[in-house]
C-alpha cells in the first residue's frame, strides 16, 4: 500500500513525499530513492527530520492505533488505511486522539473512489433504478501477504480486512443497518483464509448479499449488482470497467437495453489522495468521517459475531 499511495501521490499538483518510515531501513530508502524523500526506520524520526504536514499510515491494522496518536499528538494530519482499528476500543481511542488533537483524519475507504461504485450509488440515489431492493456484492481474491505474517492473527480475516469496502459502501449509499447474519466456511487450517456471506437487512427495507473470499487461486474479483423496481444494474470487474444498466423499454414487448457507461480515467487512490490534501489545505473536512470508518468496522465485527454464534446480530 505504501507503493499504491506514493504512486498517486508522486504526479499531485502541489504534493511531494517527503519520507518513508519502515523497520527495515533498505525498504524505506528504497522507496525514498524511487519516490523522493529520505528513508526513516520510526515514524518519530520522520515527524522530527521532514516536518511533514500529513502522515499516511500505511502499516497492519492493529498498529494504527499507536502510529495514528504519534502523529496526530505532532500536530500532523493523517490519512490511515483501512479498517480504522482492529476493535472497537481501539477505534474508538483512535478517533480521541484525533478529536483532541484537531488534526484531520481520514480512514481510507477507497472504493467510494471507484467510480464503478460511485456510479452505482447515482444510480440507487436519482431514482434511475426506481426503489433499491436487493444489492449483491462479491470480492474474492488469494490470501494476502504481510510483513510478518500478520494477517492469520492480526487482520481479523476477509469480514473484517476485506468486505469492510463494501460494508462501507452500503451503508454511504443505503444507510443505516438494521442486522446482520454471516456464515463462514474455512479453506484449510489457517483461519483467515475463508470463504464468507453476509446478509445485511437495511433499515430501510433493503437487502445485500455480501461475498467476501481469500485464499483460492483465481484472480482477484469485484462484483456488484442492483436491483430496483425498475431495473437492474451491475458490474463485474472480470468482465467489464463499466457499469451496465437494463431498463424496460418504454412500450410492453420492447427488449432490454443494455447502457454501459464508464469513467476509468484516473486511480480511485489518486482521486481519494487528492481530496484527502485539498482538506488539510483548505481545512474542509474529508467525506469519510471517523464516525463513518468506525460503523464500517461495527458491521465488520457484527458479523465476524454472527459467524461465530450463528445468529443474526445488531451492530
Amino acid at each position: 500500500m505504501g507503493a499504491e499511495h506514493a504512486a498517486a501521490l508522486a504526479g499531485l499538483p502541489g504534493a511531494t513525499i517527503t519520507g518513508f518510515v519502515s523497520r527495515k531501513a533498505a525498504r524505506a530508502s528504497a522507496m525514498a530513492k524511487r519516490w523522493g524523500g529520505r528513508g526513516y526506520t520510526t515514524l518519530r524520526a520522520g515527524l522530527r527530520d521532514a516536518h511533514p504536514d500529513a502522515v499516511f499510515i500505511l502499516t497492519p491494522t492493529p498498529t494504527h492505533l499507536a502510529l495514528v496518536r504519534e502523529a496526530a499528538a505532532a500536530g500532523v494530519a493523517v490519512l490511515c488505511e483501512k479498517p480504522i482499528a482492529r476493535t472497537r476500543r481501539d477505534a474508538d481511542a483512535l478517533v480521541t486522539a484525533v478529536r483532541r488533537a484537531r488534526v484531520p483524519y481520514m480512514t481510507a475507504q477507497v472504493l467510494r473512489w471507484f467510480p464503478e461504485y460511485a456510479r452505482l450509488r447515482d444510480l440507487a440515489r436519482d431514482g434511475s433504478l426506481g426503489t433499491p431492493a436487493v444489492a449483491r456484492l462479491s470480492r474474492t481474491t488469494g490470501f494476502p501477504r504481510g510483513s510478518g505474517n500478520w494477517y492469520p492473527r492480526g487482520s481479523g480475516g476477509p469480514l473484517l480486512d476485506l468486505v469492510i469496502h463494501d460494508f462501507d459502501w452500503l451503508r454511504w449509499t443505503f444507510g443505516p443497518v438494521d442486522r446482520v447474519f454471516a456464515r463462514v466456511a474455512p479453506h484449510g487450517r489457517n483461519p483467515a483464509q475463508a470463504h464468507t456471506l453476509t446478509l445485511v437487512r437495511h433499515r430501510s427495507g433493503l437487502i445485500a448479499h455480501v461475498e467476501g473470499a481469500w485464499g483460492h487461486g483465481l484472480p482477484f474479483r469485484a462484483t456488484a449488482e442492483l436491483a430496483g423496481s425498475k431495473g437492474l444494474a451491475e458490474f463485474d470487474s472480470a468482465r467489464f470497467h463499466s457499469v451496465e444498466v437494463r431498463v424496460a423499454g418504454a412500450r410492453p414487448g420492447l427488449p432490454s437495453v443494455a447502457v454501459p457507461d464508464s469513467a476509468l480515467v484516473d486511480s480511485p487512490y489518486r482521486r481519494q489522495d487528492a481530496h484527502f490534501l485539498e482538506c488539510v489545505r483548505t481545512g474542509a473536512a474529508p467525506a469519510v468521517s471517523p464516525e463513518d470508518a468506525v460503523a464500517a468496522l461495527d458491521l465488520s465485527l457484527a458479523a465476524i459475531r454472527s459467524a461465530r454464534t450463528g445468529q443474526a446480530v445488531r451492530p
